[in-house]
């Protein structure tokens, strides 16, 4: 599953984060592994690693996708969820991002 979150207007960026969300496996019982990755010309790369609980991780990736990232992804057969805003730019100094969130073992 891949889905584009449309920013023309408030309307279409809740529908599409809706939409989403909704196409999205996520075991709400298990913890998932999410690592977030900031790449930004002449900057060393900044990754996070943090744990989240898959109660809590619809939320999360509902606030990404509101705020900062265009996109989500679902792998098929690993269930791994990568959030990512490639859209390079003045405003955001041609910085791309990406949020990767794997179910713990």
């Amino acid at each position: 599953m891949r889905a584009n979150i449309r920013r023309t207007n408030l309307e279409d960026l809740h529908a599409d984060t809706d939409s989403a969300l909704a196409q999205l496996r996520i075991d709400k019982s298990a913890t998932y592994t999410s690592t977030v990755t900031i790449w930004e010309p002449g900057q060393p790369t900044d990754e996070r690693t943090d744990t989240v609980p898959g109660h809590e991780l619809a939320d999360l990736v509902r606030v990404l996708l509101l705020t900062s990232m265009h996109e989500v992804e679902q792998d098929d057969t690993s269930d791994t969820i990568t959030t990512r805003w490639t859209r390079k730019n003045k405003r955001n100094n041609n910085r791309t991002q990406q949020a990767v969130f794997t179910k713990a073992a």
